[in-house]
Formats: structure tokens, sequence, C-alpha cells
């Protein structure tokens, strides 16, 4: 009976340990790890890490229905008229996810990417469905439902920038809008744009001087101001305040274009360079390389690459410039690359130029 006793304590000891070694075993191999980069032809090797700045929680997302309650935050009711019924929801948003906007750039002047944002897209998505949902039961037309997007973002207390926050300028994401409550041409526009993008109306984003409005794709039934972009009519839409209609343009508003922004992502790449130089001979200098490729966002920066000018990766020395594969960048994301060049001694200065698929190509260097 005790030899059986000491067989089974044994057995279970036993199990109990590999199991401990086999779980040790997974967490080594997939919790942590690096990953080569793949590269063919001039694509050189290097080592590089890569982290999302930001981690989306499984706390920002809104709960069901239309009243968002999440983490602490001051809850905003809003109201509005609009196709014989009042409207009215209840925001509540994450202060995780506000704070994480406080603490983004508000320095960008291409104002399409404030809406264009992804952290903020479950919000906007929830308040899309909302005017589609009622749309669907009305009946109603897409000029119905965007007139309704309209009436809601008209409802929005109007305040300056300087008298809201204390600076000359602070367009604001959309989510900050709804915590605010409040917000300025810009503001409610960008709101707007992000709302009716989601529904595939295909906004735009208009300057005139000392003002912005949004421009809403004509259907056919839309009349007055309007302006023109990629072959369609874009018709103007006053945000700031209720009663506004399609095409009717405020006295006090001087509607000649200055710039049209579509609703396209644009990520905001940069990247910094520091090299350290680890010997020479007498034709070569060989330095370590560490690059840092920020996307600030909106949205990921696809297929991004570094490409060496003045010197090449040591490893590959196939040509007078080299080519590092970066890859994508999610926004909000950075990534580290680390490699090897050779530069001829007395040779021009060395540069990097980063390009991508959906972002202007830029120069960084360190020597």
């Amino acid at each position: 009976m005790l030899v059986n006793l000491k067989k089974t304590v044994f057995y279970v000891f036993s199990a109990v340990s590999i199991l401990f070694i086999f779980a040790v075993l997974i967490c080594f191999l997939f919790g942590t790890f690096s990953i080569p980069i793949q590269y063919s032809g001039n694509y050189a090797p290097a080592s590089y890490s890569d982290e999302l700045l930001l981690q989306p929680a499984s706390s920002l997302k809104p709960a069901a229905g239309f009243t968002f309650k999440l983490n602490s935050s001051e809850i905003k009711d809003f109201s509005w008229y609009y196709g014989g019924d009042n409207h009215s929801f209840t925001y509540s948003g994450s202060s995780e996810l506000y704070n994480y906007y406080l603490n983004k750039p508000h320095d960008r002047t291409d104002y399409n990417q404030y809406a264009l944002s992804e952290y903020g897209r479950r919000t906007i998505q929830e308040l899309a469905d909302y005017f589609k949902e009622y749309g669907e039961q009305k009946g109603h037309s897409e000029e119905q439902i965007t007139a309704n997007v309209i009436s809601f973002v008209q409802s929005i207390h109007y305040t300056s920038d300087y008298d809201s926050t204390g600076r000359e300028e602070y367009p604001r994401y959309p989510v900050e809008t709804l915590t605010d409550k409040t917000g300025d041409c810009e503001d409610t526009v960008i709101l707007a744009a992000a709302i009716l993008d989601e529904l595939g109306y295909d906004p735009i984003l208009v300057l005139v001087p000392q003002h912005m409005v949004l421009g809403i794709r004509d259907t056919g039934n839309y009349s007055g101001q309007f302006y023109e972009y990629n072959g369609e009519k874009y018709y103007y839409v006053e945000t700031t305040s209720p009663g506004h209609q399609v095409g009717a343009v405020p006295e006090s508003v001087d509607p000649t274009l200055v710039e049209i922004y579509p609703m396209v992502q644009i990520p905001k790449i940069s990247a910094t360079v520091s090299s350290v130089k680890e010997n020479s001979d007498a034709d070569f200098s060989y330095y370590s390389v560490t690059s840092r490729i920020l996307n600030d966002g909106p949205g990921i920066g696809k297929n991004i690459t570094m490409t060496i000018h003045g010197g090449t990766v040591a490893e590959n020395n196939s040509g007078s410039n080299q080519t590092v594969y970066i890859g994508n960048i999610s926004e909000d994301g950075k990534k580290s690359v680390t490699f090897t060049i050779r530069v001829p001694n007395n040779s021009d200065p060395v540069y990097f130029v980063v390009a991508g698929e959906n972002f202007e190509s830029f120069t960084v260097s360190d020597f």
C-alpha cells in the first residue's frame, strides 16, 4: 500500500514537473523572441525589434448599445432634433483613451489626419451605426442620414481654441471633441468627417480663409456653394451652429477655397540614426548603425525601407546604395533596426533615405 502511494506521488510529481518545464519552454519560445529580417536581392540582413507604444486595451471597447460607460470619465449628454424626432445619447468615454489623445501631437495642419486615427475608431463606428440604423428604420436616403449627422455636430457648443485650451490653435481628435463636448470649426468638421467616412459617404474637409467647413459629396439633390475635387462636386456645410443648410454660406464667411483635405490616411513617420565606428582599414571604415523609426499615425506605415547613400551594408557589398527593409509599422508603433555599414575613407557624407508606400520619403543622417 505504502509502495503504491509512493509510486503515485512520484508519477504525479513527474507529470507536474514535465508540465512546468513545457510551460517555461513555451514562454521562452513565444513570450520573448527575435525575428530576423527576411531579404532578397539587395535587401540587407539586419537585426531589429518593434513594439506598439500603446497597446489597445479591451477596456477601451464601448459597451453594447449607445451609452458608453467605461473607465472613469465625466459623462456627456448630447441631444438634437432631426426628422421629427428628438435624438440623444450619453457618452462616457475611457479616461485612458482621452488622455492618450491629449498626449498626441496637435501641431499637424493636415486636419483630415485627426479624423482618421485608429484608436478612436470603435467610438466612431458606434456613432455611425446609430445614424445608419435610425436611417434604415425611417427609410432615409444618404442625404437624410447625412443631414442627421450634420444636425448632431451643429448641436455641439462652439468654443474657440483659445477660450477652451489657452492655445491659438488646437485641433481636436474626435474623442476629445466628444469628451470636451465643445470645439471650434475644425473640431466639429473633423468629427463629422470621421462619422461620414465611416458611413462610406466620402466627405472632405475644406479650408477657406480663417475658417474650416465640411464638404459632402453631391448626390444630385444639393444646390448652393460647392467645390470640385477629383471630378466630383462637394457641397459646403457649416458645422459651427444649428440650422445651416447644405450649400448655404453665412454672410460672415468668405467661401474662397484655400485647400481641400481628402479622407486618406497619411502616417507621420519619423526616424533617428546613431552610429558608432567599430574599426577601419586602409580603404574603409566600419560603423554600427542603429535607427529608430516611429509612426505617429494615423494608420499603418506600409513597406518602409531605409536606403543608405555613401556606403554599403558590410554583409552585402553589391552596390553603392544599399536598402534595408523595415516593413510595416502600426499607428503609434516603433521599430529599431541595427546593421553594420562599410564607408570608403574620404567619401562624401553618408545619409539615409526613409521611404514607404503611403508617406513621403525623407532623409536622416548621423555622419
